[in-house]
């Protein structure tokens, strides 16, 4: 997260409208993705922390955050694992992860502590996308993070609930848990993990390489002699164990709930209409942070009709067109998109918009509201709902 401490993305709630004061109270939940490619900037965030609180506090006057984490669902070729993953890197993939998460609270050290215990959390993902959308769910609905139910709170201030999810990848999607298993199933009707594509395949299921291989070595020396040797049965049954089991049961849809994050790889992953209902009915405004990456694939765009430039930037760009269209399908109401940005006034003014046009309890703060305001400071974007916000990016 290269400029985590520069994102001061919801300061400057407290605003003065036609000369009267509207001071807003930010609930602030930060949902951080924890595969391998945030690794090396847990450090860095964990340190700028406090800078933001500190931000928030002195522009707004009164700020609360939590914290949980998130990477893939540990189904065959989606997460890594069967609740499990690689345990001498421990690469446990979990869907929603909540241990260091906290009451909403305005100490900054709650949050500081918070990150620093996502070292915990980490995991391998399993295969690129990842599953925020699951993620986004069980955070809105966490109890642990004490979320407010009115719309004011105990000053009469409004509440602007916010949802900060940082990723780097693409989302997966309604169906996918259940195509991943049918590839693993001996039964499967795609090619499976006890077939000889098997080899090909698992060469892209990351931070498995070897476990994987090994496990079909074990298996095809199994059929062709009948039986292993007591170290290597050993050695089949613990790897079947972690990366197994050996025949999954069909995944029933996601029920939309908080307590199906307990045993989430028994689920499908959610339609995007459950995580639009959810977000809307509990009136959370989602920001979505998207930071680029080493690998630069933009079939999904392709295959979807986006266009993409040709460029160095294309990867992000690709995500931005994704996601912007994946929270239209969702039918969230209000929402942004954004990349890492130093100038982020626009952002910070078109959040103080989005509540004062639809969430705003007090009739002063709502008073000289503009629809369709444009904000122009630089060449790239994110979006709120249906309007392009345009900014700087570092």
């Amino acid at each position: 997260m290269r400029a985590f401490g520069k994102l001061a993305m919801v300061s400057g709630a407290t605003l003065l409208v036609s000369g009267l004061e509207c001071t807003r109270h930010i609930e602030l939940m930060i949902l951080q993705d924890a595969s391998t490619s945030f690794y090396e900037l847990g450090e860095d965030m964990a340190n700028k922390v406090e800078t933001l609180i500190d931000s928030l506090n002195d522009q707004i006057g009164t700020v609360e955050a939590s914290l949980a984490v998130w990477s893939d669902k540990p189904v065959p070729f989606r997460g890594v694992g069967y609740t499990r993953g690689v345990p001498e890197h421990r690469e446990v993939d979990r869907c929603y992860f909540n241990e260091a998460t906290f009451a909403m609270s305005s100490d900054p050290a709650n949050l500081k502590l918070g990150y620093e215990r996502v070292d915990s959390a980490q995991a391998e993902g399993g295969d690129y996308p990842e599953n925020p959308y699951e993620a986004m769910i069980y955070a809105a609905l966490d109890p642990k993070v004490n979320w407010t139910q009115t719309g004011v709170d105990e000053n009469g201030n409004d509440i602007v609930k916010i949802m900060l999810i940082v990723t780097d990848d693409f989302p997966h999607y309604y169906g996918e848990a259940n195509d991943g298993i049918n590839s693993w199933n001996p039964d499967g009707e795609a090619w499976t993990f006890w077939g000889q594509d098997f080899a090909a395949y698992g060469a892209l299921y990351r931070g498995n390489d070897d476990n994987y291989k090994q496990l079909f070595e074990l298996k095809t020396k199994l059929d062709a002699d009948g039986s292993l040797e007591e170290t290597e049965q050993t050695e089949f049954d613990r790897l079947l164990d972690l990366l197994g089991p050996a025949e999954w049961a069909t995944l029933p849809d996601h029920p939309g709930t908080f307590e199906a994050s307990e045993a989430c790889h028994k689920y499908e992953y959610p339609k995007l209409s459950q995580v639009g209902d959810v977000l809307n009915k509990e009136n959370i405004l989602p920001i979505l942070i998207l930071s680029g990456q080493s690998m630069v694939d933009n079939f999904k765009c392709a295959d979807r009709g986006m266009a993409v430039p040709d460029n160095s930037d294309s990867w992000v760009d690709c995500l931005v067109q994704v996601y912007d269209q994946d929270f239209k399908d969702a039918g969230i109401q209000k929402y942004l998109i954004a990349r890492y940005s130093d100038t982020a006034d626009t952002l910070i003014q078109a959040i103080v918009d989005s509540h004062n046009s639809s969430a705003c309890n007090h009739h002063h703060c709502c008073h000289d509201y503009h629809h369709g305001r444009d904000y122009h400071h630089g060449r790239d974007y994110h979006h709120l709902g249906s309007r392009r916000v345009e900014y700087q990016r570092i």
